[in-house]
């Protein structure tokens, strides 16, 4: 029994980095890209991603020769993916980068925990995403580790600020710190995949800036400053420097910058009222109430305790201000849930502190609250998620298909262009085909947010006149833009070959 678990302490590290390990694999299994279970069925975010990072790997310019609102570095990750391999690759690069979030969600917790309860706290703090994965892909899931790592470089400043105020022999070293500066990169990240999820550096930056004239602290402020600075031109100027040698610099503020403002200030979308819906639909789940519970429980035991509640205000602040910008769009897309797995970790983290503690619990009771948590909050998501992975691989699940993608491999060559009206990229990923416009697609962004994207797009289609369009009805099934396709195909010698799911029209005069 003793060499057992002496066995069983040389190799816990072990055992737990293969947790790590598995805890991502099997969410990475809710991806229908997996190669264990591979459909291709991508959600219509995930195929646009994938869309445009093909076409990046064809040698085209993202913002120039397509339309697209997020950030570069969604659109790299998903050229790196498909530079590796078109049917797989994109699962490998989600792999690694989920693992890299919940290696530092456990890291982050080990700050408060021994090993087993970090663990628990890194199962506890994943296991939402059993929900929000929404099949992968998504801008919110690649945030995930640049979040969590500068969430960690934030609790390592407030635990050790003596690391960041302490002077370097060189006068150049005394004004920079590595941390610091990889705060800065992850920050360029996340705005280069979506700006609205950088709520942590907002709060974050303002509470060192805080602490540091609340103490007079001015040289190591200027080298916060600096560094994070640094850290935001390592991963900002490449991107820009790239777009601007590609003549797509103009095209990326266009896009990505003004016209998200568009399609988050859309008075219909993205109402005060959708707003205020969102934001409580957020709130009111479980794991969100009990962390600021737990968060509120600390605050007052600090204050009770004369002790330092500054940094768990300021996270408390972090928490509104993050649920606030998620809601910002006035959606509530499940996948949106995702920015919320970051915040979880530290309330998670003392609250096992707390129950851990032989002062403060018996050990019969610590059993109790673990049970409850894992009964409720852990098993049903994750003996689901490993029920539905289980189906996909036993009952070997084909690649997706459709009698539209079947008629455009067949009739069209490679070199050929189509169009998709509605908003399917799945179609351009699956048979292979390029779009004949640079609108890949147009709802929602020019039936509802930007009609002059609509007249682009028919301009386009006039130009070059693509063999074959495929109509998503159920997305545009009625009003001036379907009355103005109607006219297009008809105008132009269309005719309707399959009307099925999708709508499928071929150009009889192709002379």
């Amino acid at each position: 029994m003793i060499y057992a678990k002496n066995i069983l302490k040389k190799n816990l590290n072990l055992l737990i980095f293969a947790s790590l390990i598995l805890l991502a694999f099997l969410l990475c299994m809710l991806s229908p890209m997996s190669p264990f279970g591979y459909t291709g069925l991508t959600n219509t975010d995930s195929s646009v991603y994938k869309y445009i990072g093909w076409m990046m790997a064809e040698g085209h310019v993202p913002y120039r020769d397509f339309f697209e609102h997020k950030g570069f570095l969604l659109y790299f990750f998903n050229y790196i993916g498909v530079a590796l391999s078109y049917n797989y690759g994109v699962w490998f690069v989600e792999l690694v980068l989920l693992f890299i979030a919940i290696t530092f969600i456990y890291l982050l917790a080990r700050k408060f925990n021994n090993r087993i309860y970090s663990l628990f706290v890194t199962i506890l703090t994943v296991t939402p995403l059993c929900l929000y994965f929404s099949g992968g892909n998504l801008s919110e899931e690649y945030a995930l580790p640049f979040e969590i790592v500068a969430l960690f470089i934030f609790f390592d400043y407030f635990m050790k600020p003596e690391k960041y105020e302490r002077s370097h022999s060189s006068k150049i070293l005394s004004y920079l710190n590595f941390n610091v500066i990889v705060c800065g990169c992850c920050f360029s990240c996340v705005f280069f995949i979506r700006a609205n999820m950088c709520s942590l550096w907002v709060i974050f930056c303002i509470m060192v800036l805080i602490q540091c004239i609340h103490k007079k602290q001015f040289q190591p402020l200027g080298k916060f400053i600096v560094s994070f600075i640094i850290g935001m031109l390592i991963i900002s100027l490449p991107i820009f420097i790239y777009l601007a040698a590609h003549g797509a610099l103009n095209n990326f503020f266009s896009d990505y910058l003004y016209f998200s403002k568009l399609y988050i200030s859309h008075e219909t979308r993205a109402s005060s009222l959708n707003k205020v819906r969102a934001f409580f639909t957020f709130l009111n789940n479980t794991s969100v109430l009990l962390t600021f519970v737990i968060i509120f429980a600390s605050i007052i035991h600090k204050v009770r305790n004369k002790q330092n509640a500054f940094f768990d205000c300021g996270y408390v602040a972090y928490m509104i201000l993050n649920l606030i910008f998620i809601c910002i769009s006035g959606q509530t897309f499940m996948h949106y849930g995702m920015t919320l797995i970051p915040m979880y970790i530290y309330p998670y983290s003392i609250m096992c502190r707390y129950i851990s503690s032989d002062k403060q619990r018996e050990l019969k009771i610590n059993i109790l609250v673990i049970t409850y948590l894992a009964i409720t909050l852990l098993l049903p998501d994750w003996i689901s998620l490993c029920q539905n992975a289980t189906v996909k691989v036993l009952s070997g699940a084909s690649p997706y298909t459709d009698s539209a993608i079947e008629y455009i491999k067949a009739n069209t060559s490679p070199e050929d262009r189509i169009s998709v009206f509605g908003n399917k990229s799945i179609i351009y990923n699956l048979s292979q085909r390029k779009s004949a416009s640079r609108y890949s697609y147009q709802a929602p962004i020019g039936t509802i947010v930007n009609p002059d994207i609509m007249d682009e797009y028919f301009e386009e289609l006039q130009e070059t006149l693509p063999p074959i369009i495929v109509w998503q009805t159920d997305r545009i099934s009625s009003g001036p833009d379907a009355d103005r396709m109607h006219a297009f195909l008809e105008q132009n010698e269309y005719v309707l070959i399959i009307d099925d799911t999708l709508a499928l029209y071929e150009r009889t005069n192709l002379k």
